[in-house]
């Protein structure tokens, strides 16, 4: 007889290390981070800076095997002018929301997943798509590890206006347009 299911799961942990102040910065900062992955029966779920939910849920033959698909919707830091020297006359970036699908496909050890995402909060107003794959490894009963490789691609909006110099920001800056 399998045990009953629990209608909540929640995993509460943290991180810390050293990332970049701003995305494309060369500057580090040592930055501590929470992290909350909650479930409400594998229909909702908060996932450190995204919620979603399985509104497909093929279960595969194991426990947490299988296919899920449906809308998300996620977190993403902005920056500001004063956050670097080399950011001065390119003016802030505002924190984004944005808003999607995904599409995961678990089978033992192995996770694959793809996340298609559009600000929809004028942030960077841009389209992103994140793909990966993971192996993951129990460590002991209740903890376990992974190996995980992503990819990030961003349309032409997005890396614009994260990583590109308009005329006005040149201006200010003096840095070349691109």
């Amino acid at each position: 007889v399998a045990p009953p299911q629990r209608d909540w799961q929640l995993t509460l942990g943290g991180s810390v290390g050293f990332v970049p102040k701003y995305q494309g910065s060369s500057n580090y900062e040592l930055r501590a981070l929470p992290y909350v992955d909650a479930a409400y029966k594998d229909l909702v779920f908060v996932r450190g800076l995204a919620a979603g939910a399985n509104l497909v849920n093929v279960r595969g033959p194991r426990p947490g095997d299988g296919l899920r698909m449906g809308p998300i919707v996620r977190y993403g830091f902005g920056r500001e002018e004063s956050d670097d020297e080399a950011l001065r006359g390119l003016g802030d970036i505002d924190d984004a929301i944005e808003a999607g699908a995904f599409v995961s496909y678990s089978a033992g050890p192995l996770l694959a997943d793809l996340t298609l995402v559009k600000d929809v909060a004028d942030g960077h107003d841009g389209v992103l798509a994140d793909a990966g794959i993971a192996w993951r490894v129990p460590l002991t009963q209740r903890m376990r590890g992974s190996v995980r490789a992503s990819t990030t691609w961003a349309n032409d909006t997005y890396m614009g206006n994260v990583f590109g110099i308009s005329a006005a920001q040149s201006a200010r800056s003096g840095m070349r347009t691109h």
